[in-house]
């Protein structure tokens, strides 16, 4: 089930399908009074979310029934035309939304929302006008909730109407008062800011911007960092300190690709700083911002290294690994066995980009041991090589009980990740790690289709001491559910 699916409320979905609107008989009038009362009360609980994924049901309206709402007490006469909006019929949508909009209550906004992607052009257009006479009516705080569940969804769609709406939309906020916009944007209990905030980046003064660098959400920081970079206004060196030194990888990675070529050469200093840090999204935009000045960063990574120049170690390894040249291997290789394990595993692979071959030895000893980081680079060296230079090693090591159980941990999900069971002597050893909750997800999905392969290749036979494994295992697999497909081509391949 989609996510937009498990918003909508199954009895809002009843009543958007009853077919009673208002009828002569008393039994049915009194049917239709009950049925209009509980629209009314689900639709004042409905957000525009929510409504956003309601409006793919249909109510079975015909063009006789919308007439009678004209006669309906006005406190449901609303609900009856949002209910209306989405009949299956496009003369009745359009006449719904059509009269929704001369209602002139702001608060109808979100039932036209789905009909400005309507199918049926004069629906959008009907929707389009009614939508844009009702926004003069509305408050910015309305607009504002309106906009946080309208503007990702709008992401979906190219539709004119919406557009157009969306640029009403965005005039009629900007124009209105600055201190409730303020106070939105502040409160982080408010859904979907970053997607509002990113629409009025225009419209935000300076003194807003740098309060919400302090913000706890990134994406608010990142938006606010951007903007600034791009500002036409000079920025204060207390304001750039703050971008820089306390608003996070994401906002100074935002802000330094976001800067005009004319200020990158002002940040020149910075930039070169940067290259060597450890935060890859930061590194990569300080890279990119010095070749755009032309500067060579990899020659200020050797500076570093060389104690010529201030800056991280592990920083600057990553940084001459990813803009050096082979040349430089063997500065890379004289920090690999470093006394901080950060700096080691920054050399390890910064080195590995230039033959991770020759370090298949070195991978398979750092899976042994007991630094988290060192495994983890290892895996990562190891995921890149073909399989078959590290296959056999990594078994063995799975199958030495004497191992640490981290080490245990990383073979198995090697063995679950980079295996696609091209012999049938890895099928015990990958059933062995996923059976013990290491390497699941999509690897369950790869494993079936690996045995598919080799059943088919029947006539394959695995030797003596891969069937007594496979047969070893089996119980295992037969008690678990998911692996039960796996069981049963074990079985016919121990038959044959």
């Amino acid at each position: 089930m989609s996510r937009s699916h498990s918003l909508v409320d199954p009895g809002l979905s009843r009543l958007i399908g009853h077919s009673n609107v208002l009828l002569d008989t008393a039994y049915r009038y009194v049917e239709a009074e009950r049925w209009t009362a509980d629209l009314v009360a689900r639709l004042a609980t409905t957000g525009t979310r929510q409504w956003l994924a309601a409006s793919k049901q249909r109510s079975y309206w015909t063009p006789s029934q919308l007439g009678e709402v004209v006669v309906a007490p006005a406190p449901v006469r609303q609900a009856l035309l949002a209910c209306a909006s989405l009949a299956a019929s496009g003369r009745v949508r359009e006449r719904a939304v059509s009269q929704l909009g001369e209602r002139g209550d702001p608060k109808a906004l979100r039932f036209l929302m789905p009909r400005l992607v309507d199918w049926v052009p004069e629906v959008r257009a009907a929707a389009g006008s009614a939508a844009v006479s009702l926004l003069a009516n509305a408050d910015v705080e309305t607009l504002l909730e309106l906009g946080s569940a309208v503007l990702p969804w709008a992401r979906q769609h190219s539709d004119p109407e919406l557009g157009a709406f969306l640029v009403a939309w965005r005039g009629r906020v900007a124009a209105g008062a600055s201190a409730p916009l303020r106070a939105w944007l502040q409160n982080p209990g408010v859904a979907g800011r970053a997607a509002v905030f990113g629409e009025l980046l225009a419209h935000v003064d300076e003194a807003m911007l740098v309060t919400l660098l302090r913000d706890r959400d990134q994406r608010m920081r990142g938006l606010a960092a951007a903007r600034l970079a791009t500002a036409a206004w000079p920025l204060p060196p207390a304001t750039l300190t703050l971008v820089l030194d306390g608003a996070g990888a994401l906002a100074v990675a935002r802000f330094l690709g976001s800067l005009a070529r004319e200020r990158l050469d002002e940040l020149t200093p910075q930039l070169l700083q940067l290259c060597c840090v450890r935060q890859r999204r930061v590194r990569a935009q300080a890279i990119a911002g010095l070749a755009r000045l032309g500067v060579d960063a990899a020659q200020h990574a050797r500076e570093v290294l060389a104690g010529s120049a201030p800056g991280d170690l592990a920083g600057a390894l990553h940084c001459l690994g990813e803009t050096g040249t082979a040349a430089d291997a063997t500065l890379l290789a004289a920090h690999v066995d470093h006394g901080d394990a950060r700096v080691r595993c920054a050399a390890f692979t910064a080195v590995a980009r230039f033959g991770a071959e020759r370090w298949l030895d070195t991978a398979l000893a750092w899976l042994r041991r007991p630094s988290a980081q060192e495994r983890r680079a290892a895996f990562d060296l190891l995921l890149r090589l073909p399989r078959w230079r590290w296959l056999d090693p990594v078994r063995s090591l799975v199958r030495d009980r004497t191992v640490p159980a981290a080490t245990l941990v990383s073979a198995r999900n090697l063995l679950g990740r980079g295996c696609l069971l091209v012999r049938w002597e890895v099928v015990p050893d990958v059933l062995e790690a996923m059976l013990a909750g290491h390497a699941l997800g999509s690897n369950v999905d790869r494993l079936r289709r690996g045995l598919a392969r080799l059943d088919l290749r029947g006539w394959i036979r695995p030797d003596a001491a891969t069937r007594a494994a496979l047969a070893e295992v089996l119980p295992a697999c037969r008690a678990e559910t998911a692996f039960a497909p796996f069981a049963a081509r074990i079985e016919a391949m121990l038959r044959r």
